[in-house]
């Protein structure tokens, strides 16, 4: 019997860390936050891990156009990766901030489509501001995900027209009552599964990252009409999408 193959859609890695993955999974797309962890990350790239480099909108606050720079710098030196984590954050804590993680994000957009590089996407409680920007910047060359989506139908309808991947993470899952209607809107061709751990920390082990992952897959699966094997099957193939 063959082996299942996972993906896990996102993850990150505390700078300087080394990352080691269950053979069960098969490809890892690793993002960083701010030019920090660009190194790091650029260290545990493999076949088995693809790269992201991004500024992520908890990090803006003291990102500059020197910082940009840096990014564009490694993107072009990188030449199968993606950007990310990037995306918007206008709760509370972040809300003020809004201005300059819009220009930073819309920075970043650009980057993404001068250069032809796939987006991990962050969004929390800013998806006007996000959909216009992806219909700002629509059509991007390369695909782009949204990262432990938590979002309503309707903001999925509008997502999935503008190309939008789907990633689900033990976040998206934390309400089944509105995650259940959600996962069945999202077209099998469109979903993947992620953890969103952050390997190098006291609480991240192999064992514990597959455990985590694989049980993000299995509840997927209880609350969608796929298999947990077609599910598995079908993350593998979309995944496919952002490292050919």
């Amino acid at each position: 019997m063959t082996q299942p193959q996972y993906i896990d859609a996102h993850l990150h890695i505390s700078p300087g860390a080394e990352l080691s993955v269950d053979s069960r999974i098969k490809t890892v797309f690793l993002n960083s936050v701010s030019s920090d962890d660009f190194i790091t990350v650029d260290n545990n790239s493999s076949p088995s891990v693809m790269p992201y480099f991004g500024i992520h909108p908890w990090r803006v606050e003291n990102s500059s156009q020197a910082e940009l720079r840096v990014l564009e710098q490694q993107l072009a030196t990188s030449p199968i990766c993606g950007i990310g984590e990037c995306g918007l954050d206008f709760s509370k804590k972040y809300k003020p901030g809004r201005t300059h993680q819009t220009n930073v994000f819309s920075a970043q957009l650009q980057l993404a489509k001068t250069l032809n590089k796939p987006l991990s996407i962050h969004c929390v409680q800013a998806w006007g501001e996000m959909l216009n920007l992806l219909k700002r910047y629509s059509p991007l060359p390369s695909p782009f995900l949204l990262h432990s989506f938590y979002g309503s139908i309707e903001v999925l309808r509008q997502l999935l027209e503008l190309g939008a991947y789907i990633s689900l993470s033990e976040l998206s899952l934390q309400n089944c009552e509105k995650t259940a209607a959600v996962i069945r809107e999202i077209p099998f061709e469109r979903i993947l599964v992620e953890t969103d751990l952050l390997a190098g920390s006291e609480d991240f082990s192999l064992k514990n990252h597959f455990k985590i992952l694989r049980n993000n897959y299995k509840t997927i699966a209880e609350l969608s009409p796929l298999s947990e094997e077609e599910l598995i099957f079908g993350v593998l193939e979309n995944g496919k999408v952002f490292t050919n």
